[in-house]
């Protein structure tokens, strides 16, 4: 808790593309953020076309990289460069996949 205090909660919105939304790479990328251990994690998880609704403020001028689904790793809305790969995202949020610690 007062990691999260002094840092911040982690925010992640995960885009997917609109005629996939279940798809694997953004089932993957959500169960990846999901896995984190970051304190006050918060997730938000839509499609490429809704993710400008007002009523989802993490996901606004959040989408798709090169067409394929994204996570956006955000502090207090500032957000690092968005990743497509469930690895880079594990290590961004400390998951723990498999059981193993992530580095």
């Amino acid at each position: 808790v007062a990691q999260a205090l002094v840092a911040g909660p982690v925010e992640i919105a995960v885009v997917g593309p609109p005629e996939g939304a279940g798809d694997a790479p953004t089932r993957e990328l959500v169960r990846t953020a999901l896995a984190g251990t970051e304190p006050g994690l918060a997730l938000t998880w839509t499609t490429d076309d809704v993710a400008e609704d007002e009523r989802l403020p993490l996901a606004r001028q959040r989408g798709l990289v090169a067409g394929q689904a994204a996570a956006h790793v955000c502090r207090g809305f500032v957000c690092d460069l968005p990743t497509t790969d469930p690895m880079a995202l594990a290590r961004r949020v400390r998951a723990r996949l498999d059981g193993s610690p992530a580095r």
